[in-house]
Formats: C-alpha cells, sequence, structure tokens
C-alpha cells in the first residue's frame, strides 16, 4: 500500500494525483485526479495509465492536435500561393525587416522600420491586404513608418514616385540613360546595347528610371559594368530595394555585387 500511496500529491504535467479511488478500471488500480484546465473536475487514471506518461485529462491532445490541424492550414495557404506576387511582397517585406544580412536592412529595421504584428504571418498580412493587383507593388505610403494596414497600398511606381516635384525648364537628370523630355513633361529612360534600343519609359522620379536602366543592364549582359550603381550615380541600396521590390534580386549576381560593393 505504501508505493500505491506515493502517487498521491505528485505532479505529472498538468494533472495532480489526489487520492487513490475505490473504484476500479478493467481491475486496474486508480486514482482520483485533476487537471489543471479544469481544477474542479475530478478524473480518474489507471496506474498503467500514469506510469505511461499520461500529462493531461485529454485536453493537451486536443490543443496538439488543434495546432496541427492550424498548421496544416498555413502550410495549405502557403503553398498555394509562395509563387504569387504578394506572397513574394510579404516575405521580402519580413526578410528586409529581419535578417540583418538581407541587402536592404539597413534601410529598414536598422533604421526602425518594422512590420505590425498582425503581418508576422502571411494569412494576417492577406487577411489586411488582399491580393496583389497585376502590375503594383507594396508601397509604404509614409516612408518613415513601418508596415500596417494604415501606411500601406498596392500601388505602381509612378504612385510612389508622384510626390517627387515635377521639373521645370530644361532640367536634366544627373543619371545615366535618363534625360527630361519637355514634351512629356516627365524624365525619359533610355538604353542601346549591341546596336539595340531599349525604351524604359517616362517618371516623374529620375531615379527610379536610373534603377530601370541599371535592371535592364543586368538583365541584358548579367554586368553591372557601366551601371549608374558602377559609376557611383546611384546607391547599391536604392538598386537593391528596387530589384527587391520587383522580384529581380536574382539579376545582380553575388560576383557583381562584390565588384560594386569594392567599388564604393
Amino acid at each position: 500500500m505504501p508505493a500505491r500511496k506515493e502517487r498521491i500529491g505528485t505532479v505529472q504535467g498538468r494533472l495532480t494525483v489526489v487520492r487513490i479511488s475505490e473504484e476500479k478500471i478493467n481491475n486496474q488500480l486508480t486514482y482520483v485526479c485533476v487537471c489543471s484546465c479544469n481544477p474542479e473536475k475530478e478524473i480518474l487514471k489507471t496506474s498503467t495509465t500514469l506510469g505511461a506518461g499520461t500529462k493531461s485529462c485529454g485536453c493537451l491532445y486536443r490543443e496538439n492536435a488543434l495546432k496541427q490541424l492550424e498548421a496544416c492550414r498555413h502550410m495549405s495557404i502557403t503553398h498555394n500561393m509562395s509563387q504569387t506576387p504578394t506572397y513574394i511582397a510579404w516575405r521580402n517585406m519580413k526578410a528586409r525587416c529581419d535578417d540583418p544580412n538581407h541587402q536592404a536592412y539597413a534601410n529598414y529595421k536598422a533604421r526602425g522600420i518594422n512590420y505590425c504584428a498582425e503581418w508576422a504571418t502571411f494569412e494576417g498580412f492577406l487577411k489586411d491586404m488582399g491580393e496583389c493587383p497585376e502590375g503594383l507593388t507594396l508601397n509604404r505610403v509614409d516612408v518613415n513608418k513601418g508596415y500596417d494596414l494604415n501606411n500601406c497600398e498596392w500601388a505602381n511606381y509612378t504612385k510612389q514616385g508622384r510626390d517627387k516635384r515635377k521639373p521645370k525648364g530644361r532640367q536634366t537628370s544627373k543619371y545615366k540613360g535618363v534625360s527630361f523630355n519637355t514634351k512629356e513633361g516627365k524624365y525619359k529612360g533610355a538604353l542601346r546595347v549591341d546596336g539595340n534600343y531599349y525604351h524604359l519609359g517616362y517618371h516623374n522620379n529620375d531615379k527610379i528610371l536610373a534603377c530601370r536602366y541599371d535592371e535592364k543592364v543586368l538583365e541584358l549582359t548579367g554586368s553591372s559594368g557601366g551601371t549608374n550603381a558602377q559609376l557611383k550615380l546611384l546607391s547599391l541600396n536604392d538598386l537593391e530595394t528596387y530589384l527587391d521590390e520587383r522580384g529581380r534580386t536574382n539579376l545582380l549576381s553575388k560576383e557583381e555585387r562584390s565588384k560594386l560593393l569594392a567599388n564604393i
């Protein structure tokens, strides 16, 4: 009997053994226990069950089952959308704020730019922002504030750069491949490679066109030679942020990035 009484008062996971029960289950000794999930309710556990390491009235099993179900639901959503612009925008947002090794970290988390708690999961982000419309990217309305529903929108690059003052007169641009078009009243981007001419569009923001120029050079040649970044007209951070937001960081190889860093 003393050996049987040794269990009384012991705690096993969420269970506390209160006393030996007069009832038996399948002719086995049973104990009256209470679980921390509901201390007012007494439950019976056999000596065999307790000896096997059971830790709750069953609540722990149910909670773990729900967690597994939620994990499966999350994986299903992520798997189905992992290649979409929406998921890529969320993934890039988190990387800029969470990964100290990310090329844009210095322009985000390092200067206080973070995302709201609700957007720590893709589901929370998707619930607030919906799916990304074609041709748009995630934009912070106030560049000095973080990522949340009140400060973010899906926008094109024209919208993102429209706060830049429109140039007047015969102003030109400091960037290679960018000039001011008086007829359109905007900057124009253009590139010629191997005798082929590439029109890069018009924009109020000449830096955006400079990024487009460098992007096109990397795309066509695989080299950073002759880019605005290589000529120190455009910062490497600006170029990498632009490529990152377009999901094209693969254009800038580690070798070319090292060359640009060595040139700073």
